[in-house]
């Protein structure tokens, strides 16, 4: 069984708009088959909020959509070492859930996940210091939770 779904444009974009509105520096997500829209027309879509950065799940994606979107691009699958090396632009922000994985960036730019209750992944708390030693070797963007 098919469907289609049809979306009221007019009625997306203003509701978009004032989400962005009430959250200054929401940063919008374009991961997987960009939600059937796809990434081209969520990158426009990001282009016209006047989003500076836009979140997509991995690095593949954002070598894919980087040609779409000019801002940053935050990729939110934590990079693990020994992960294959995909080519990315320096506007490319990286997460990372580890010491071993801030080590493994020198020089990048990245977004470190701290451990939440949910214990998924992220820096656990008894790992601060070591992360304190390691931070200087990166240019760090911010923290996040997950």
């Amino acid at each position: 069984m098919a469907l289609t779904l049809y979306v009221d444009t007019a009625r997306w974009r203003a509701h978009q708009q004032s989400v962005a509105e009430q959250f200054p520096g929401i940063v919008p997500v374009c991961k997987g088959n960009g939600y059937g829209f796809g990434h081209e027309r969520l990158a426009d879509e990001a282009t016209r909020l006047g989003s500076d950065m836009l979140a997509v799940g991995t690095t593949y994606e954002a070598a894919r959509i980087k040609d779409w979107f000019g801002g940053d691009l935050l990729v939110l699958t934590p990079y693990r070492l020994g992960e294959e090396p995909v080519p990315l632009p320096d506007r490319a922000i990286r997460s990372v859930s580890s010491v071993e994985g801030v080590r493994g960036l020198v020089g990048a730019r990245v977004v470190i996940e701290v451990m939440s209750s949910m214990k998924r992944h992220g820096v656990a708390e008894d790992d601060l210091v070591k992360l304190h030693a390691a931070i200087d070797d990166v240019r760090l963007e911010g923290f996040a939770i997950h």
